[in-house]
């Protein structure tokens, strides 16, 4: 889980009424903030509401989130080519994806006679 998909849980939770934080249990009642908007030196920020039942909620989840990084940084460069290597996941000669070793997308597309599609059907019995 990244640092943002934590926060967007957190906005979830308080709009369903519960605190942000996925540890507590308290209810969470919605504040509008008296400011809507705050200027610094160099950009006008739009405030947002609180999320959390106490300040010490909202901190736990703040600390948490600068914890968390991207899951695609964690995973070594060398590992992901050698994952990728495999034989189960290297395509075929002429095929663009394959999923599982089942061919999923060709590299090059073949048009079929509708005609021929309707002969072999019919030789076929169906």
């Amino acid at each position: 889980m990244s640092d943002e998909e934590l926060l967007q849980v957190a906005e979830e939770r308080s709009l369903a009424g519960k605190c942000g934080n996925p540890l507590c249990t308290h209810p969470f009642t919605w504040n509008e903030p008296r400011r809507k908007y705050r200027a610094t030196a160099d950009n006008i920020h739009k405030l947002e509401g609180d999320c959390y039942c106490s300040k010490s909620c909202g901190s736990f989840v703040q600390q948490l989130a600068a914890q968390l990084v991207n899951p695609m940084d964690r995973i070594q460069p060398q590992a992901l080519q050698q994952y990728l290597a495999q034989p189960s996941h290297r395509p075929k000669q002429g095929t663009a994806a394959q999923g599982g070793g089942v061919e999923t997308m060709k590299s090059v597309i073949e048009e079929r006679d509708p005609f021929q599609l309707i002969h072999e059907a019919e030789e076929a019995g169906r």
